[in-house]
């Protein structure tokens, strides 16, 4: 029974969240990002700075000190029209995690998504769906899983064929993140919503 409740509301919260995208800003992270370098490969990390002054939070985050660090590179950092390159977006010292809802608005006038695959995490289910505004992904799962290096979504682009020179984004926004406050996902803490800004930059 519990497995078909969480199957309804997650199917919900999916419905909500489709309408959500077009319209929700996710605040741009302020923890600082590193990158390396364009020609060999692009990286940008982003570790989740949380206020423990909210009882929820503090209660599920209590004896770990580990935060979640979203991992998002590409192959290279420089790409030309016609190229195609991949992007890989990670999770890795996520605890407790109980449902995510992410997205990722790419660039249109510059990049085409041609291609993507899900995660495959063990006991997390997942529903996708590619929109106008980018490809939406929400996972869940009936009990609690950690994350270690965990590989969220690998998506592949083609930088169209009149794409002007410039930054070409492809971001991930995270929203309806929970985690659980005991294993079991009983009662679960809301994470704060993010913006992950990533992107290559399109050459003549």
């Amino acid at each position: 029974m519990k497995r078909i409740l969480c199957a309804i509301l997650c199917l919900a919260l999916l419905s909500a969240a489709f309408a959500a995208c077009a319209q929700k800003q996710p605040d741009v992270p302020s923890e600082p990002q590193s990158e390396t370098g364009s020609d060999a490969g692009v990286e940008i990390k982003y570790t989740y700075d949380l206020d423990l002054s909210d009882d929820k939070l503090a209660a599920a985050f209590a004896g770990i000190s580990e935060r979640p660090v979203v991992v998002i590179s590409a192959e290279r950092g420089n790409c030309r029209p016609g190229e195609t390159f991949t992007v890989t977006y990670k999770m890795t010292d996520a605890k407790k995690v109980a449902c995510f809802d992410l997205s990722v608005p790419y660039d249109a006038s510059r990049l085409t998504l041609t291609g993507y695959e899900t995660g495959q995490i063990e006991d997390m289910y997942f529903e996708e769906q590619k929109t106008d505004n980018g490809l939406l992904y929400f996972g869940f799962c009936v009990r609690t899983v950690d994350l270690f290096d965990a590989t969220l979504l690998t998506l592949t682009f083609r930088v169209n064929d009149d794409a002007p020179a410039g930054e070409a984004g492809a971001d991930l926004v995270i929203d309806a993140f929970q985690v659980g406050i005991d294993k079991d996902g009983a009662s679960v803490a809301e994470m704060p919503d993010v913006t992950v800004p990533f992107s290559v930059t399109v050459t003549a």
